[in-house]
């Protein structure tokens, strides 16, 4: 078959138009420049007031209490178990809270493996994440 015979057989191409098409991304630097240009031109939202500081201050000794009663309400766990969520929330290990609850770091290991199963979460650190978050749930 001759080539011109080629394209005859196949269906006409339509035409793409010339028309450019601009599609504007915003990345995160992007978005940063602009606070940064609304903040120095005084243009930001900040309730007619210009933002001169922010501070934040922890005192790394101190270790936040967590409310076991409200711990074991939020999660559905028992006494003992949020007693000893949290501890463990609070940053003590395993064998202090063992120590601390006259419990045998065995029985402390068992408890935590139940509780696992029954917030169906898999190691200390999603435990200890879902607690926290339990703690800071308002009270009521």
């Amino acid at each position: 078959m001759h080539p011109m015979e080629r394209r005859r057989c196949q269906p006409p191409r339509k035409k793409k138009s010339m028309k450019a098409q601009i599609i504007m991304k915003t990345t995160p630097r992007d978005r940063e420049r602009k606070s940064a240009q609304a903040l120095r031109s005084n243009k930001m939202p900040l309730g007619g007031r210009r933002v001169a500081a922010l501070a934040l201050i922890v005192d790394p000794a101190r270790r936040p209490e967590i409310d076991a009663a409200h711990v074991a309400a939020a999660l559905g766990l028992s006494p003992s178990e949020s007693r000893m969520m949290a501890r463990l929330a609070e940053g003590l290990k395993v064998k202090q809270i063992a120590w601390d609850q006259g419990w045998s770091e065995d029985y402390v290991r068992w408890m935590l493996k139940r509780v696992s199963r029954k917030l169906a979460v898999s190691g200390q650190v999603e435990l200890v994440r879902q607690v926290l978050a339990a703690d800071a749930l308002p009270r009521g």
